[in-house]
Protein backbone atom coordinates (compact mmCIF):
# COMPACT_ATOMS: atom_id res chain seq x y z
CA UNK A 1 0.00 0.00 0.00
CA UNK A 2 2.77 2.61 0.50
CA UNK A 3 4.28 2.03 -2.84
CA UNK A 4 1.00 2.85 -4.48
CA UNK A 5 1.07 6.03 -2.04
CA UNK A 6 4.05 6.81 -2.44
CA UNK A 7 3.93 6.72 -6.27
CA UNK A 8 0.99 8.95 -6.39
CA UNK A 9 2.68 11.41 -4.54
CA UNK A 10 5.66 11.43 -6.36
CA UNK A 11 3.70 11.62 -9.78
CA UNK A 12 1.93 14.21 -8.40
CA UNK A 13 4.54 16.16 -7.01
CA UNK A 14 5.90 16.19 -10.63
CA UNK A 15 2.54 17.48 -12.28
CA UNK A 16 2.92 21.06 -11.72
CA UNK A 17 3.06 22.30 -14.67
CA UNK A 18 1.25 19.59 -15.81
CA UNK A 19 -1.59 20.47 -13.91
CA UNK A 20 -1.90 23.71 -14.28
CA UNK A 21 -1.96 23.12 -18.31
CA UNK A 22 -4.64 20.36 -18.05
CA UNK A 23 -6.62 23.45 -16.09
CA UNK A 24 -5.94 25.60 -18.90
CA UNK A 25 -6.65 23.38 -21.39
CA UNK A 26 -10.46 22.63 -19.72
CA UNK A 27 -11.14 26.21 -19.31
CA UNK A 28 -10.34 27.49 -22.66
CA UNK A 29 -12.36 24.51 -24.02
CA UNK A 30 -15.80 25.35 -21.88
CA UNK A 31 -14.94 29.28 -22.75
CA UNK A 32 -14.85 28.28 -26.48
CA UNK A 33 -17.78 26.05 -26.34
CA UNK A 34 -19.30 28.65 -24.94
CA UNK A 35 -18.84 31.54 -27.66
CA UNK A 36 -19.56 28.72 -30.11
CA UNK A 37 -22.65 28.49 -28.51
CA UNK A 38 -23.53 32.07 -28.85
CA UNK A 39 -22.35 32.13 -32.29
CA UNK A 40 -24.50 29.55 -33.65
CA UNK A 41 -27.26 30.73 -31.34
CA UNK A 42 -28.12 26.81 -29.64
CA UNK A 43 -31.35 27.32 -28.18
CA UNK A 44 -30.71 27.26 -24.28
CA UNK A 45 -32.36 23.84 -23.56
CA UNK A 46 -30.02 22.30 -26.45
CA UNK A 47 -27.05 23.86 -24.86
CA UNK A 48 -28.06 22.62 -21.24
CA UNK A 49 -28.63 19.25 -22.10
CA UNK A 50 -25.08 19.08 -24.41
CA UNK A 51 -23.06 21.03 -21.88
CA UNK A 52 -22.14 17.63 -20.06
CA UNK A 53 -20.70 16.22 -23.45
CA UNK A 54 -18.60 18.82 -24.55
CA UNK A 55 -14.77 18.83 -23.39
CA UNK A 56 -14.58 15.54 -22.69
CA UNK A 57 -10.90 14.86 -23.27
CA UNK A 58 -9.52 17.93 -21.65
CA UNK A 59 -11.86 16.98 -18.68
CA UNK A 60 -10.60 13.42 -18.41
CA UNK A 61 -6.94 14.57 -18.79
CA UNK A 62 -7.55 17.27 -15.80
CA UNK A 63 -9.55 14.61 -14.37
CA UNK A 64 -6.42 12.20 -13.90
CA UNK A 65 -3.83 14.96 -12.68
CA UNK A 66 -5.94 16.93 -10.46
CA UNK A 67 -7.06 13.51 -8.57
CA UNK A 68 -3.46 12.73 -8.55
CA UNK A 69 -2.37 15.74 -7.16
CA UNK A 70 -5.47 15.79 -4.77
CA UNK A 71 -4.62 12.29 -3.22
CA UNK A 72 -0.73 12.68 -3.14
CA UNK A 73 -1.42 15.90 -1.03
CA UNK A 74 -4.00 13.96 1.27
CA UNK A 75 -6.62 16.17 -0.18
CA UNK A 76 -10.36 14.62 0.36
CA UNK A 77 -8.99 12.07 2.52
CA UNK A 78 -6.00 11.07 0.15
CA UNK A 79 -8.66 8.71 -0.96
CA UNK A 80 -8.95 8.62 -5.25
CA UNK A 81 -13.16 7.50 -4.65
CA UNK A 82 -12.98 11.22 -2.60
CA UNK A 83 -11.22 12.72 -4.90
CA UNK A 84 -12.93 11.80 -7.58
CA UNK A 85 -16.79 13.30 -6.09
CA UNK A 86 -14.81 16.55 -5.51
CA UNK A 87 -13.63 16.60 -8.76
CA UNK A 88 -16.98 16.07 -10.05
CA UNK A 89 -18.58 18.90 -7.69
CA UNK A 90 -16.02 21.14 -9.32
CA UNK A 91 -16.91 20.26 -13.02
CA UNK A 92 -21.26 20.14 -12.38
CA UNK A 93 -20.19 23.30 -10.46
CA UNK A 94 -18.24 24.98 -13.27
CA UNK A 95 -20.71 23.89 -16.24
CA UNK A 96 -23.56 25.02 -14.25
CA UNK A 97 -21.85 28.56 -13.90
CA UNK A 98 -21.35 27.72 -17.71
CA UNK A 99 -24.72 26.91 -18.48
CA UNK A 100 -25.65 30.35 -16.38
CA UNK A 101 -22.97 32.53 -18.38
CA UNK A 102 -24.65 31.44 -21.75
CA UNK A 103 -28.23 32.20 -20.67
CA UNK A 104 -27.23 36.03 -19.91
CA UNK A 105 -24.95 36.54 -22.62
CA UNK A 106 -27.99 35.63 -24.92
CA UNK A 107 -30.49 37.79 -23.22
CA UNK A 108 -27.81 40.72 -24.13
CA UNK A 109 -27.69 39.71 -27.56
CA UNK A 110 -31.31 39.92 -28.07
CA UNK A 111 -31.17 43.42 -26.00
CA UNK A 112 -34.04 44.41 -23.91
CA UNK A 113 -37.63 42.95 -24.01
CA UNK A 114 -39.80 44.63 -26.05
CA UNK A 115 -43.53 44.90 -24.93
CA UNK A 116 -46.46 45.23 -27.23
CA UNK A 117 -49.32 46.77 -26.66
CA UNK A 118 -52.50 48.01 -28.62
CA UNK A 119 -52.18 49.20 -32.10
CA UNK A 120 -52.15 53.18 -32.21
CA UNK A 121 -53.52 54.56 -35.86
CA UNK A 122 -52.40 51.20 -37.21
CA UNK A 123 -48.74 51.36 -35.65
CA UNK A 124 -47.87 49.03 -32.41
CA UNK A 125 -46.86 50.93 -29.59
CA UNK A 126 -43.04 49.81 -28.27
CA UNK A 127 -42.48 50.31 -24.52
Amino acid sequence: MAVPLLTIILASASLGGGLDGAQTAYMRCLSTELDAAIVRRIDSDSFSRGVTRVCQDETAVYRRMAVASIVGQGVAGASPVAANQRFDTFDRTNRDELVASFEQRMKLRRGPSRITGLPMNGAAQHD
